[in-house]
């Protein structure tokens, strides 16, 4: 699974997984689950084909939207782009994901570290 900016200046991203649920100890039984994105820059590659990208709501909604999410049992994993949740918000969020045994990932941006020890050559 792959993400990719939708613009050419976004910076790179570092998951942070909050929520990690092993493949092993999911249930084959059920069918297909869904890999979701709450994001304002990043989709999924083309090749994602169970990946649903949802515009990320104003911040007083994610919390709600991620519990709807997570709570139809039809998520695989949860992609949430720079978001801030309380500690409350995340706490719950993350009990519930295990719960439901779903991945949850943070996306963070990280910031540009400008370093002078590249070198350049004609080889």
């Amino acid at each position: 699974m792959s993400l990719h900016p939708q613009h050419r200046n976004t910076t790179d991203f570092a998951p942070q997984i909050l929520a990690n649920v092993s493949s092993s100890s999911k249930t084959s039984k059920v069918a297909r689950k869904w890999h979701y994105l709450l994001s304002d820059t990043l989709r999924f590659s083309d090749t994602q084909i169970h990946g649903i990208r949802i515009q990320k709501p104003a911040k007083d909604m994610v919390f709600d939207y991620c519990v709807k999410i997570v709570s139809q049992q039809q998520v695989d994993t949860l992609y949430i782009e720079q978001h801030s949740f309380t500690a409350s918000e995340l706490f719950n969020l993350t009990m519930l994901c295990k719960n439901k045994r779903v991945n949850l990932v943070h996306l963070t941006k990280t910031p540009q570290i400008k370093t002078n020890n590249v070198v350049y050559g004609p080889w």
